[in-house]
């Protein structure tokens, strides 16, 4: 697995991270039945180093990361 980091940045959005790239991925924080949803369509371009299209593989790697990270802190989150 590839080193990556995640910053939610308060009510809505956050910032994946891999080395230099970086992706704003579309969130927002709920008060329900969910705690979060995150907007799959929102994982688009890298920005920072590569500036570059996110692949099929690349964004399936990402979200898999993200459901990870946030599950693993109690989140339940809607995919949208």
């Amino acid at each position: 697995m590839e080193n990556f980091s995640i910053k939610i940045h308060g009510r809505a959005g956050m910032t994946y991270s891999e080395g230099e790239n970086s992706i704003e991925i579309d969130s927002e924080l709920l008060n329900g039945i969910y705690d979060m949803v995150v907007y799959q369509d929102s994982v688009v371009r890298w920005s920072g180093g590569s500036n570059a299209p996110v692949s099929e593989e690349e964004k399936s790697r990402i979200l898999g990361n993200v459901r990870q990270s946030l599950e693993s802190k109690g989140l339940k989150v809607d995919w949208q």
